[in-house]
């Protein structure tokens, strides 16, 4: 009989050797530097997605721009605190205001005022056959279209007729409340390029349509009102072209003056039809002589100057929100150059004219060490300095109004010359700030033109009657400063 052995024991299986300390630490590391890269990516993809929304993220100056304008917005908000309470409907803003006046009734009485303001420097006589038709196509039969119909309204009534529904809106009460107290915002991103900005609405075309709807209501109370109600709605129209120059984009900074100009309209009436009391004529001298002050126009070039470059990039580059460390590191871009070259042509703001002209002659030229940070801001400064010019000019042609007007009182008719003036009258007769030229006086009809002679090149957008306006050769046209038509 056979013994089946007994089973060998089972040889111990050999332990595996331990992690040495040093590789202990490695395999830690690597744990740690793969969280933080997970969380360094995501960071980064939140940062991105951030910055394609927000290019003030890729330039610090743009960052700066924003603040600028949460500033603005601040003090807004703080001074619509601080008046009473119930002084604006409940959720009143500029915004909601501007937007209101550009709908409906509001509207056609500024469609109305674009045809009455078609001859440029003057308020034009109404054309009936196309205001009929105008209307005809509007089905509402409103009051508003009814006592404007010519087929029913006499010229003067359908003036009166607007004028009356211009005194009675309370979009425009509320908003001209909010003007005479400083208060006025729009939310306008200073960041982005022009372009875009102009495709952009926020209330920025109802601007245009509010200060036609302002400077009509000032010339229909200068044709139809009391002396203190027309002068307080030619200072309502002053002051809203005034806070419109507090916008960002000096291409739209020629708004300002553009409104303060046809608003002169409803002035020259205003001296032509009533006798002015010494403190409505102060208040007027007044609200004329801040015109000539550049400080907004000089800090809106630096910063167009500044932000050029950075806008058009960024717009450009928003998938890379490094585009500006990038475009400064390859020195195509230097904020520090960008400011000292605006600077520069902000200086000239406060020089005569043709010494702008030279300044912005050379830069086309690339003569100037600026130049490459220039780009078309030094036109638009050109445009908008001779615009603010003209404009701040009004205060002397103011002057010499009320002296003509005082001579022919006096004399029962206006002198053939201005030198008839002097020194009676007036210390000296102006030269026009652009030009430097002489100013020219033209008796017409019983009343005057005081023009100015402009280079068309310049003011090429300038509207004129032919029988104001007068050629001085190739490329000169007289523009209206005044006209008084008795």
């Amino acid at each position: 009989m056979s013994t089946i052995p007994p089973p060998l024991p089972r040889a111990p299986m050999p332990k595996p050797p331990g992690l040495s300390p040093g590789q202990k630490a490695m395999v830690g590391f690597a744990i740690v530097a793969t969280l933080l890269i997970t969380l360094a990516s995501i960071f980064l993809l939140t940062w991105m997605n951030k910055a394609t929304e927000d290019t003030s993220l890729q330039f610090d100056v743009l960052g700066d721009a924003k603040k600028r304008q949460a500033a603005r917005r601040a003090a807004y908000n703080e001074a619509i605190a601080k008046l009473p309470a119930n002084e604006f409907p409940m959720g009143w803003t500029t915004e909601r205001a501007l937007k209101a006046c550009g709908k409906e009734d509001h509207y056609l009485v500024y469609t109305v005022g674009e045809v009455l303001y078609a001859g440029g420097d003057r308020f034009g006589p109404l054309d009936l056959p196309y205001l009929a038709q105008m209307l005809d196509v509007d089905t509402s039969e409103s009051a508003l279209v009814v006592g404007i119909h010519p087929a029913s309204n006499a010229p003067d009534a359908i003036e009166q007729n607007l004028r009356q529904f211009l005194l009675e809106s309370s979009e425009i009460a509320n908003l001209c409340k909010a003007v005479r107290n400083g208060i006025y915002y729009i939310d306008i991103d200073p960041t982005v390029s022009t372009w875009k900005h102009m495709l952009d609405e926020n209330a920025v075309a109802e601007r245009e349509t509010v200060a036609t709807l302002l400077e009509l209501r000032a010339l229909l109370e200068a044709r139809w009102g009391a002396p203190q109600s027309a002068v307080e709605a030619y200072l309502d129209a002053t002051q809203f072209a005034a806070l419109l120059g507090n916008d960002p984009y000096l291409s739209y900074h020629w708004l300002r003056y553009s409104v303060e100009r046809r608003a002169d309209i409803a002035l020259w009436e205003l001296v032509d039809k009533h006798a002015l009391d010494a403190e409505a004529v102060d208040r007027i001298a007044q609200s004329l002589a801040r015109r000539a002050d550049t400080t907004r126009l000089k800090a809106l070039i630096i910063e167009d100057v500044v932000l050029e470059a950075p806008r058009s990039l960024a717009a450009s580059d928003m998938s890379n929100p490094l585009t500006g460390k990038m475009v400064e590191m390859m020195g195509l871009y230097d904020p520090a150059k960008a400011r000292k070259a605006g600077e520069e042509l902000a200086a000239y703001m406060d020089r005569p004219y043709p010494e702008l002209a030279e300044f912005a002659y050379n830069v086309s030229e690339e003569e100037s060490e600026h130049a490459e940070h220039l780009g078309e801001v030094v036109y638009e400064a050109q445009y908008a300095r001779s615009a603010q010019l003209r404009s701040a000019f009004t205060a002397e042609a103011f002057r010499i109004a009320l002296a003509l007007k005082k001579y022919k009182a006096q004399t029962g008719a206006y002198p053939q010359l201005l030198a008839q003036l002097t020194p009676e009258y007036l210390d000296s007769i102006p030269n026009e700030p652009v030009t430097d030229a002489p100013i020219k006086y033209m008796p017409w009809n019983g009343g005057f033109f005081l023009l100015a002679q402009g280079d068309t090149d310049e003011y090429e957008d300038v509207s004129y009657y032919e029988d104001d306006s007068s050629e001085f050769g190739d490329g000169y046209t007289d523009e209206t400063l005044w006209h008084a038509e008795s």
